[in-house]
This record gives C-alpha cells, structure tokens and sequence, in this order.
C-alpha cells in the first residue's frame, strides 16, 4: 500500500521528469526548426536560373537550396511551392547548365488561366530546360501548365515520381537523348470535359535513345519517338497496354491485346478488332500506313483519333462515343456500318474514299469534306443532326452525296 505522501513525492518526482523531457524535445525541435525552418518556400514569380554560377548564388543565398553541384553533393532544390497568380509567367526556368542538381518535393502551379477553353492566357511552363545536364525531377506535382515539364536540348536527366495534374503536355522532349522517364502520373480529368486532352508524354523526333518505364497516364496521349525505348510493357494507359509499332507486316489482333492506345507507322497488312479505348487524346494514330482493318471495336470520349497519309484503311461496325475519327490525306479507305454518337466524319486532303451505312445521331455537323477532298462517295448514312447534316467546303470537287437520310433534330 503506498501512502498519500508517497504518492505526492512520486507524482512531483514524475512532473519534474516530464518538464525535462519536454524541455529537451522543445529544444531539439527548436534546433531543426532553426537549421531547417520547414524548407517551405512559396512564391508567385518565377526561379530563373541560366548557368553554373546562378546554381552558386542560389545556394548562398537560399535556406531551401544547399549543395556544391557535383555527383556526390548535388544542388537540391526541396519543398518549395510556386504558385503563378499573373497572367504569364513560368514556375522554374534552368539554362545552360551542366552541374548536378535535385528538384524534389516541390509545387508548381498555374492558378491565372482558364485552360482548356482556351483563352489565350499565353504558354505558360511548370519546369522549362533548354541545354541542362545531369537535373533530377524527382516526387513533383504539376498542376495546370501548358506544358509540365518542357525539356530542349537536354541529356542525363531523370524525371521520376512526379504527378501531371491537367497539363496539355505532361512532359515534351526536343532534340533530347540519354534520358529516364520512370514511374510518373498523368492525369488530365477535368470534371466537365471527359474527353482525353493533350499529351501525357510527347516527343519529338529529334530525341532518341530515351527510356520511358512504370508511366501511368490518364485521360491523356501519348507519343514516343521511333528512336527511343518504348516497348516496355510496364507503361500504361488508363491502366491498358500502349501498343507503338512501326515498320511492321502482318500485325493480327493478338498483337492488340488489352490495348488502350495504339500508334501504327509505316505498317503494312494489320488486323485489329474487338478494341475498347476510352478517354485519351488521339488513341488511334495510323500513319503511312497501307491495308488497316479496324472491326467490331468501341471508342468512348477519344479525341481525334486519326490517318494520315494512308491507303486503303477499312473502319467498320464499331461505335464512336464522343469520338470523331478524321483521315487527312488519304485514299481508298472505307467508313461504314459504324455508329456515331455525338461524334463526326472528317475528310481532309482526301480522295476517292467511301462513307457508306453508318449511323450518326446527335451530331453538330455530320460529315465534313474539307481542304481539297474530291471523288468521295457518302451514300446510305442515317444522320441525326443539330446544325448541318454535311459540310463540303469550296475547294473540294466530284464528291457524291446519294441516298442520304438526314433528319434536323
């Protein structure tokens, strides 16, 4: 049995313990409050850096970047937040650069435009690089650019972790090589346009020899160029393979299989059914390509899928759900037994090709022939429309237009 005094000299002796305790967790959280006062850097202008020696100057003079700029003690840049308010300005601009550096952790963000409806805000980039070496862009979220990441004349980076949130392009590479783009999120959902926008991933094809793994996209598209390393079946689509081929014969439906975006170039004899793409950009991207067969296949709220420059490319008794397939200079291809909902035909510089017994309701404009597209037959269609059932412009001759039903609704 302890005492009722016993019991007042352990509770002073417990209190007096507790005041220390606290005391020295007060002055060790003091401490690296004082050494690193939350890293938290947030601004509406924009970090311009164009050399070496800005590296330096950035260091000295700011708590949340350290670092000597060489491989074992790179600059890191770290918890900065960068929120744009003005009409133009980009988040981060690094030039001419070749030391070593880190941005993590950090927040880029375009609060002044009103992108995707295209109101002439100018371009505006989250990251900007043109001539950088040896940069890491690592667990970033970018939020609203016209261009997340945009990278020209850059080798040795590393793009890895980070998060695309509603950029036309997530990351865009020109005349880069010796690059890795591992494990990053695009996402470009809005919630009142459900149409895939802009690119997750685009390069041109100047870059070469850059690695592309782990790379979920959403609600985006993508393109690689044809000198880089794509084929890796770790990249995903709205969770789907993403099929790139080019230069290739003979291609069956098996070589589709689970396919959220396909990229055909070049390519000769391909059979392709029973697909199913959704809310991305493009999707469907057929290019010089010669004797395609798209069959039985479903394409939900994917903009723009598009020929170009092809021959002989047969699209038929699919659906087109918010999806308005457009061929541009091409010839002896075949549309027909399709339904179109909300959706469009577009002929561009084509010739001699045949839109036959397809179904479009609730279309704007049903059919349009534009930009030199002669000797086309569109006969046996049913449209539904709310402004024109077809649209042949001026520069376009010996198009015909048989035994169409057209009902204004």
């Amino acid at each position: 049995m302890v005492s009722g005094q016993n019991t007042k000299i352990i509770a002073k002796v417990f209190g007096i313990l507790l005041l220390i305790a606290l005391g020295i967790f007060g002055v060790a959280w003091l401490m690296i409050f004082i050494n690193n006062p939350n890293d938290k850097e947030e601004r509406d202008s924009t970090i311009t850096i164009n050399g070496n020696d800005d590296w330096a100057i950035l260091a000295a003079n700011n708590l949340w970047c350290d670092g000597s700029g060489n491989l074992t003690d790179p600059y890191v840049i770290e918890n900065i937040t960068i929120e744009i308010k003005g009409e133009w300005a980009n988040c981060l601009e690094i030039s001419n650069t070749d030391v070593f550096f880190i941005v993590k952790n950090s927040y880029f963000f375009q609060g002044s435009c009103c992108y995707p409806y295209w109101c002439f805000c100018g371009v505006r980039y989250g990251i900007k690089l043109e001539n950088v070496i040896n940069g890491q862009f690592i667990n970033n979220t970018l939020y609203l650019h016209d261009y997340g990441i945009h990278a020209k004349s850059c080798r040795n980076l590393t793009i890895s972790n980070n998060t695309f949130i509603q950029n036309h392009y997530g990351i865009q590479f020109f005349s880069c090589f010796n690059n890795l783009v591992v494990g990053n999120c695009f996402d470009n959902k809005f919630s009142d346009y459900l149409l895939g926008i802009g690119y997750g991933i685009w390069e041109a094809t100047s870059s070469f020899n850059n690695t592309f793994l782990k790379n979920n996209i959403t609600y985006a598209g993508i393109y690689i160029s044809n000198r880089s390393n794509y084929r890796d079946p770790s990249n995903l689509l709205n969770g789907k393979s993403i099929y790139i081929y080019r230069n290739l014969s003979n291609l069956i439906p098996e070589n589709f299989s689970n396919a959220g975006y396909i990229i055909l170039e070049n390519c000769i004899n391909v059979s392709v059914n029973s697909i199913e793409l959704q809310t991305t950009y493009r999707g469907l991207w057929l290019q010089n390509c010669v004797n395609v067969s798209i069959t039985n296949s479903s394409l939900n709220c994917v903009d723009s899928p598009i020929a170009i420059n092809s021959i002989n490319v047969s699209i038929s008794n699919s659906e087109f759900n918010h999806s308005s397939p457009s061929f541009e200079n091409s010839t002896g291809s075949t549309i027909s037994y399709n339904s179109l909902f909300s959706s469009s035909i577009y002929l561009r510089s084509c010739d001699c090709n045949i839109i036959s017994h397809n179904l479009l309701n609730q279309t704007q404009t049903a059919i349009y022939l534009e930009e030199g597209s002669d000797n086309n037959l569109i006969t046996k269609n049913t449209i539904f429309y709310f402004y024109n059932c077809f649209y042949n412009s001026s520069d376009c001759v010996g198009n015909q237009w048989i035994n169409n039903i057209c009902t204004l609704i």
